[in-house]
């Protein structure tokens, strides 16, 4: 295992620094104009999460779900479930209110990335 942590560090070590410098000019560059792909995509789940938002709205209501926490789970993507948790959250309105966020390694920055995103993609 020793050995293995070696390996990984030599190999990050030898990484030529304009490689890192141009995956970072990519993602940069996705900030102020998002791939076609990933603004259809979005646009796509944001329709299926109104049309769910509309079907959910029209029923009563069995629980009060006006003071919840919001606790991700981090690992293996589970934390990119909450993305589609957020679509309905947001398409809720106020009979969805959050009062705390927590989660664990991804889980627990997920909710803040995810906003991000979602000011990024509305432009």
């Amino acid at each position: 295992m020793q050995s293995l942590s070696l390996l990984s560090t030599l190999l990050l070590a030898l990484l030529p620094s304009s490689l890192s410098s141009e995956l970072d000019d990519v993602w940069r560059s996705y900030l102020s104009d998002p791939p076609q792909k990933a603004v259809s995509l979005t646009a796509s789940l944001q329709a299926r999460a109104d049309t769910l938002a509309d079907s959910l709205s029209s029923k009563g209501w069995e629980i009060d779900l006006t003071n919840i926490d919001v606790v991700c789970s981090g690992g293996g993507n589970y934390d990119a479930f909450y993305a589609g948790v957020q679509m309905m959250i947001s398409r809720l309105g106020g009979r969805v209110g959050i009062s705390r966020y927590a989660g664990v390694s991804a889980g627990g920055m997920f909710p803040f990335e995810v906003r991000g995103l979602e000011i990024v993609l509305r432009r």
